[in-house]
């Protein structure tokens, strides 16, 4: 019985969903490019530190969302003689760098807190905070959903790395609105400074959970156990196969990469493994409709020679 190996190409709801990740990225960088200038207005006018934890935040959300988007637009190009794996890790060298510019803007505003807890000084005309605050929250609220839609129709880290950005930002927001409100009503300087330092430290571990994420990618860790589980359901599901061994998973940008060998039951011929392995292929694919999938068909004769990597 000879080796049987095949490939699937990405099917044109794909190209669907490479053209809504560009588009999210592009919404991204305008509506960070917008808050610069709005909330780096009210700051100069306020002097809250919360605000600027806001601007800063903002300032390094339009620098990440630019390089996300020139890592979207080479993450979804076709594999070529020199990748042949795609090039889908971009997203998660992307989704590392913003984790990195995540955890040393939130280092700026605690350092900012520390120096105004040392010496306070009153807002000036919170009211313009107010307003460019909720004009802030109006525009990341309209773009998180839009990136949260995207998300569930692409799985992009890059796109999950920025929204989170936008969702961190959107916090960000309500907290300054509610500690300017909180200084106008009472005066209370400290609750502005508080504020900037707790969604500060929030940041930060949303900035760890991404580069957990993107060192798995980077790393070709297999995929959680419960898709492995479906994946060997699907393969169990067929009783022609004796064993499945050596199944290796992993991820690279939207697509997955699932391999193994196929070792089948004595009484199958060439002909009937052949087909069997389509079959599973097939429906692996409507699980996983971006997967790869590379199965080697082994005789029976083949077991003992697997029995250590074989999959029970």
């Amino acid at each position: 019985m000879t080796a049987c190996h095949s490939h699937f190409k990405l099917s044109d709801l794909s190209k669907d969903k490479n053209a809504l990740k560009r588009l999210a990225a592009y919404a991204s960088v305008s509506v960070s490019f917008i808050l610069i200038g709005a909330k780096g207005y009210a700051w100069y006018t306020t002097h809250s530190i919360s605000l600027l934890s806001s601007l800063v935040d903002s300032v390094l959300d339009f620098i990440a969302s630019v390089i996300n988007m020139i890592a979207i637009y080479l993450a979804v190009k076709p594999a070529d003689e020199e990748h042949k794996f795609g090039h889908g890790k971009i997203e998660a060298l992307s989704a590392l760098f913003q984790s990195i510019t995540i955890i040393l803007s939130a280092a700026f505003v605690l350092k900012e807190a520390i120096e105004r807890l040392i010496s306070p000084h009153p807002l000036e005309r919170p009211l313009t905070g107010i307003i460019v605050t909720c004009i802030a929250i109006v525009l990341t609220s309209a773009l998180v959903r839009f990136q949260s839609y995207v998300i569930h129709k692409t799985k992009s880290i890059a796109i999950l790395a920025d929204s989170t950005h936008y969702k961190a930002d959107l916090y960000l927001n309500l907290g300054v609105l509610f500690s300017i409100g909180t200084y106008i009503l009472f005066q209370w300087q400290y609750v502005d400074i508080l504020f900037g330092t707790g969604i500060a430290l929030y940041i930060m571990f949303t900035a760890y959970t991404i580069i957990v994420s993107a060192f798995k990618v980077l790393l070709d860790s297999e995929l959680p156990l419960p898709d492995r589980q479906k994946i060997l359901d699907v393969i169990e599901a067929h009783p022609e196969v004796g064993k499945c061994c050596h199944l290796r998973t992993r991820t690279s940008g939207q697509e997955e990469f699932i391999q193994g060998h196929l070792i089948m039951k004595k009484e199958v011929s060439v002909e009937q493994a052949h087909q069997i392995a389509k079959e599973i292929k097939k429906e692996l694919l409507s699980l996983y409709p971006h997967a790869e999938c590379l199965f080697q068909v082994l005789p029976h004769t083949h077991q003992k020679d697997f029995h250590e990597n074989c999959c029970d």
